[in-house]
């Protein structure tokens, strides 16, 4: 017989150990512990120990001159720890309208950096639009011409002809050779970006400014007496 099948044999017929159970007069206590019981029941026991020794050294090192805000703001029960106090700040009514006056007159100096900023903006993207527009888009100025003959009439239309034709020449000769007309536009571009963004926060400016002009008008007729 080979050694592999003798072995499968072995395995098979081997005795298959059992744990030992709780006899029967004894099951009133419960179930059988095991070894495995036991250590789990030992670690558990070394580990606590072990936190209790860390804890009193800590106690033991501890400075008795300490202050921590939570022995104030909090009482220690033994089961919960600390628990938290409900202790509400009180401000007077001064504090409160100087603090509520301080953050008016900061939005309205925030307001007023906007504005100047918008303004600088607004003068820049005009600028460069001017540069950025054609000679031809232009308006030109009329300049009225009479003739006293038909010929003469005929020479000035072939002049005026000319002078249009040599314009667009030019124009098309300097934005082919130009290449900061496409920097412009980028410039531009971001200009008017810039100035939306500056439109919106003045715009939410205004309406937090207008709350607060309302909650100060709010709080002067509650603090006004009434005179009879």
């Amino acid at each position: 017989m080979p050694f592999a099948s003798f072995k499968n044999v072995q395995k098979r017929l081997s005795k298959i150990h059992k744990e030992r159970s709780q006899p029967q007069r004894r099951h009133h206590l419960g179930i059988l512990p095991k070894k495995q019981d036991f250590r789990l029941r030992a670690k558990d026991k070394e580990s606590k120990s072990a936190k209790i020794k860390e804890l009193r050294s800590k106690a033991l090192d501890k400075n008795t001159d300490e202050f921590y805000f939570n022995m104030c703001n909090s009482r220690f029960d033994m089961e919960k720890g600390h628990i938290p106090l409900d202790v509400e700040k009180s401000y007077l009514d001064s504090d409160i309208k100087s603090s509520f006056y301080k953050n008016v007159t900061h939005l309205q100096y925030e307001l007023q950096k906007e504005k100047s900023k918008i303004h600088q903006l607004e003068s820049k993207t005009h600028l460069l639009q001017s540069e950025s527009q054609n000679p031809c888009s232009r308006k030109t100025p009329k300049h009225i011409v009479f003739a006293e003959t038909y010929g003469e009439m005929v020479e000035l239309h072939h002049k005026y002809a000319e002078k249009v034709q040599v314009d667009e020449t030019i124009f098309d000769n300097v934005s082919s050779s130009d290449p900061s007309s496409e920097d412009i536009y980028s410039q531009r571009f971001n200009a008017y970006k810039e100035l939306s963004e500056h439109l919106e926060r003045a715009k939410q400016l205004k309406y937090l400014l207008r709350q607060h002009e309302a909650k100060k008008s709010l709080m002067v007729c509650s603090y006004s007496r009434h005179i009879y």
